[in-house]
């Protein structure tokens, strides 16, 4: 049922983290910048991205199996 991924999923792993951390740190850069670091909502703001990003490379197998299938 499941083919090998032609990349190793561990580096699709680590791709996916090294993506949300820099949309996190594309997010807190105005923060910073501008002094507003105590406004910043972590939870709200670079949270979402994070999870977005790392949700992506546990779909990598399945999308894989669906395109190599049809």
């Amino acid at each position: 049922m499941f083919k090998r991924l032609p990349v190793p999923f561990i580096f699709i792993l680590a791709a996916g983290f090294v993506l949300g951390s820099l949309m996190v740190l594309k997010t807190v850069i105005p923060y910073l910048y501008w002094g507003e670091l105590e406004e910043f909502v972590w939870h709200r703001s670079a949270l979402p991205h994070f999870i977005n990003y790392m949700f992506w490379p546990f779909l990598v197998p399945w999308i894989y199996v669906v395109s190599s299938r049809y």
